[in-house]
Formats: structure tokens, sequence, C-alpha cells
């Protein structure tokens, strides 16, 4: 359905569509990752360096899953139990498999 609006808040509305696009550029980007490479996991260029690596930190888990471990340290453990991705615990931090990682991430889990 079409919505006008008044003329004399054209700009109001150009600059507000503006400001969700610069918002949801990350977001769009992810998207059409995924429609070209439905198999494969997205990494940012920050992250593209996690392919070489066998285990990860919960922190750089983190990174992938696009959240922050320090204001939500329990996401990270959240989302390897609800994909049942076994961990793997040395000198106090725990670890996870890229590979176990990338599977469900890129089942878009």
């Amino acid at each position: 359905m079409v919505k006008w609006i008044v003329p004399s808040m054209l700009e109001v509305v150009e600059e507000a569509l503006r400001k969700i696009r610069a918002v949801t550029d990350e977001a769009r980007e992810v998207a059409r990752w995924y429609e070209a490479n439905p198999i494969r996991i997205y990494l940012t260029k920050d992250t593209e360096h996690f392919r070489s690596q066998e285990w990860l930190r919960y922190e750089e888990v983190a990174e992938i899953l696009f959240t922050d471990p320090v204001t939500d340290p329990s996401s990270v453990a959240y989302w390897r139990r609800m994909h049942k991705v076994p961990k793997d615990t040395r000198r106090r931090a725990d670890y996870l498999r890229f590979s176990a990682v990338r599977r469900c991430r890129s089942r878009r889990a």
C-alpha cells in the first residue's frame, strides 16, 4: 500500500531512509553473500584468517556470530549448546573447532 507524504516532509523522509540504509548495510551485504554462497560461512575481512585455524576461542566465535562477548558473554555458550557443538577446554578457556562452527553457520542456523 502506498503511503503518500506531505511535500514539506520529503527531506525528512529521505534522510530517514538514508539512515536506515546505512544501519542495515552490513546485514544486506551478508544476505547477498549468503545468496551467492549458500553452503559457505560468511567471514568479514577481519575474521577471514579464522579459516586457517583449527580451534577458535569463544571471543573469536563471537566475532563470527556478530555478538559481543563483553556485553553478552553467554551468547556463544548458548549458541554452542543449541547447535550441539562440542567444546574443548584448555587452560581454563573453551575452544570450538572452526569446522563445527562453519557447519552450523553455513546451514544458516
